[in-house]
């Protein structure tokens, strides 16, 4: 509902009666105002936007960076296509794309150099990643949504006048870098714009949008073979949220934390009270100064508390067997899957038609998952996807040469299995972490992860 109609209706609707008394975190605020009205549903769609040319950049790795097919150009040759052998003096690439790689040769003795590439972007994503959070803790959500966009907008462009591999390695660690912070700061934005109640849903309608990313980024490169061409129009899909910046406010969480209460309170006005009932101004005010109040007297307690670290996951012998447990799985379900994704360029059959079907197989899989740990649990689902992946895997590794095909189909479906793992992962590391050191059982599961995709690379060349 607009300002307009709050307006007109005050005489009309008795405004919401709210009891700053009894609000102690910025959650309570939601008992009185809307969890997810108009106005937040209008945010919630435009910075999820964000995630689509995010989700682009995933598909250069494979599209711009990616090893496309080739052969050995020597006559008398007997070497077996897109294999290097020790006789052959040149290679030919055969498509159906250009990438860095087949522009600088980065293939047989120098295949580290194309690995790297990809490799320095995940590297860039473990240190974003930290950055990011701190970031935009210090500096707010809407900055750090800006200039991070920035900064990727500007590297990830600059990448399309890369001459050498090693500049674009830099860049690419830049962007993931960006990248990375980026994806922090939109996950807190999305997580403090709504309330509790629709917090969970509002979690996993973002799937989607990564979704739409990927149909949208095998769309982009079915029609753009030429990889700086490709990164250019990946790039140009960031610049329109540089025009609606401006819309974006900062969440009311932070706002209220820094002390900037008429901010705050202009903010929780737009996004009206329940039941469509105006909020009296006066009001907002006194449950703000409440919530400040007590996020003060909160930190003055940790102050005074102990503070923990990473270290503290290590030092019973329960939580240390469960964090260590849960670290393994984060780092394998990452390797697997991204060692897959990348792995795409090199199956059997159509290329474009292997990656759309990778795509497709993973929409379903955000309800196939959720109505499985409904029905089963965490631990059995979760079980199930990574015990049919790994046999899939070794499965792979038996198959005789002459069924390409049937490989190709078991490594797409065995890689839409580490997806719904990912899923499960985040829920069951979120209840298995004690409440004092869960943040940092997900960051340190979170690294994990990352550590996995930066050598998956490497391993595609074994």
């Amino acid at each position: 509902m607009s300002e307009g109609n709050h307006e007109e209706n005050t005489c009309k609707t008795t405004p919401v009666e709210l009891s700053a008394g009894t609000l102690s975190t910025f959650d309570d605020v939601f008992k009185y105002v809307n969890s997810f009205g108009c106005y937040q549903r209008a945010l919630y769609a435009g910075v999820n936007l964000l995630i689509v040319p995010i989700g682009l950049q995933f598909a250069l790795l494979v599209f711009a960076f990616g090893t496309p097919k080739f052969h050995c150009s020597d006559v008398n040759s007997t070497c077996a296509p897109s294999k290097c052998c020790n006789n052959c003096s040149s290679y030919t690439f055969d498509g159906p794309f250009t990438s860095a790689v087949s522009e600088w040769n980065l293939i047989c003795d120098n295949a580290h150099k194309g690995a790297a590439v990809q490799s320095c972007f995940f590297a860039g994503m473990l240190i974003g990643s930290l950055v990011g959070g701190w970031a935009s803790d210090r500096f707010g959500r809407r900055l750090c949504l800006l200039v991070g966009s920035a900064i990727m907008t500007i590297l990830s462009f600059g990448t399309f006048f890369a001459d050498c591999p090693s500049l674009l390695a830099l860049l690419r660690f830049g962007v993931g870098f960006a990248l990375a912070s980026v994806m922090v700061c939109q996950y807190v934005y999305v997580i403090e714009l709504v309330g509790p109640k629709a917090r969970t849903m509002s979690g996993k309608v973002q799937d989607f949008f990564w979704d739409l990313g990927d149909i949208l980024s095998f769309t982009c490169a079915y029609f753009i073979r030429e990889w700086r061409m490709l990164i250019l129009c990946v790039t140009l899909f960031f610049v329109p949220f540089f025009f609606f910046w401006r819309v974006f406010p900062d969440t009311a969480c932070w706002l209220i934390a820094q002390g900037r209460q008429d901010k705050a309170r202009e903010l929780l006005m737009k996004y009206g009270g329940k039941k469509k009932k105006p909020l009296d101004s006066d009001n907002v005010t006194a449950m703000i100064v409440s919530i400040y109040n007590e996020e003060m007297r909160e930190q003055e307690k940790r102050k005074n508390g102990k503070n923990y670290t990473a270290f503290d996951l290590f030092r019973s012998p329960k939580l240390r067997k469960r964090t260590l447990i849960l670290c393994f799985n984060w780092f394998v379900i990452s390797l697997i899957s991204f060692g897959i994704y990348l792995y795409i360029t090199a199956l059997a059959g159509n290329l474009y038609v292997n990656y759309l079907v990778m795509t497709l197989l993973s929409v379903p899989h955000l309800p196939i998952s959720w109505f499985l740990m409904q029905r089963f649990g965490r631990r059995i689902p979760f079980f199930g996807y990574m015990f049919i992946a790994g046999i899939l895997c070794l499965v792979i590794m038996g198959i005789p040469k002459g069924n390409a095909a049937i490989v190709a189909g078991l490594a797409i479906f065995g890689r839409s299995l580490t997806a719904c793992a990912f899923n499960n992962i985040y829920l069951i590391s979120s209840e298995q972490f004690p409440t004092v050191v869960r943040n940092i059982g997900m960051g340190v599961g979170s690294m994990c992860a990352r550590v996995g995709a930066i050598l998956s690379p490497f391993i595609v060349m074994l």
